[in-house]
């Protein structure tokens, strides 16, 4: 009987696999190393948090409930929102795309007249 579950739950995650990506607002390209982080909507506990690989992909696979996913990354605008998971076949899974926009870049401080 163990061995019949092992091989249950390996066929049925398989066909839940689903992956989120990370991505630049404007460009749409990948951005890696990005933390994911989820929040239980009704503890306001961290659930998981994940880092997106170098392809900007992630996965998640979350109760039934309702989440805040906040994503962030250095020098981009943290990208928040909010997840409800159902009760349904493949429900669980949290893939979607997050998309984040690029901080500009400050202009570099000009130093005092005299000060070299």
């Amino acid at each position: 009987y163990i061995l019949l579950f092992l091989v249950h739950l390996r066929t049925t995650m398989r066909r839940r696999l689903s992956y989120g990506q990370t991505l630049e607002r404007s460009s749409k390209e990948a951005i890696p190393l990005v933390s994911v982080r989820v929040y239980d909507n009704a503890s306001n506990r961290l659930i998981q948090t994940v880092v997106s690989d170098a392809s900007g992909r992630f996965f998640l696979f979350l109760p039934t409930g309702v989440y805040t996913v906040i994503a962030e990354k250095e020098e981009f605008e943290p990208a928040e929102d909010t997840v409800v998971v159902g009760k349904r076949v493949g429900a669980g899974v949290l893939g979607g795309d997050i998309f984040l926009r690029r901080v500009p870049a400050s202009p570099a401080p000009v130093p005092p007249a005299g000060a070299f």
